[in-house]
């Protein structure tokens, strides 16, 4: 037995899903999909640096507590990072969801072009 080619399978597959209710819902499972995946993992990412910003913090804390037990001006807030912290977490409350709905969105017209050209 041999293998089909992609573009037997392609035609095998439009043949079968010939509805339109089928193929919007393939359509909308292929988004919710792609769009759940690469959102984890630009939540994962966010989420890292998250961790490495507040990691930033606490070394600037125990720097400034240090500088403070040698008797020396503390360091100054912008070196301290919560600036950067802020700007991270607002980027991450955009970016996260914006880049699942945009995969998903990709995902569908290459779903589209390739399945019903």
């Amino acid at each position: 037995m041999t293998m089909p080619s992609p573009d037997q399978m392609m035609q095998f597959l439009s043949q079968i899903l010939q509805p339109p209710l089928v193929r919007q819902l393939l359509a909308l499972a292929l988004t919710v999909v792609v769009a759940l995946v690469v959102g984890l993992i630009v939540r994962r990412l966010y989420l890292v640096t998250i961790a490495r910003v507040a990691a930033a913090q606490r070394i600037a804390h125990l720097v400034n507590q240090g500088r403070q037990a040698l008797q020396l001006d503390p360091l100054p807030a912008e070196v301290a990072g919560p600036r950067i912290r802020g700007l991270v977490i607002s980027l991450g409350a955009t970016w996260v969801p914006l880049s699942g709905w945009l995969a998903g969105q990709l995902a569908l017209g290459i779903f589209h072009q390739r399945a019903w050209p």
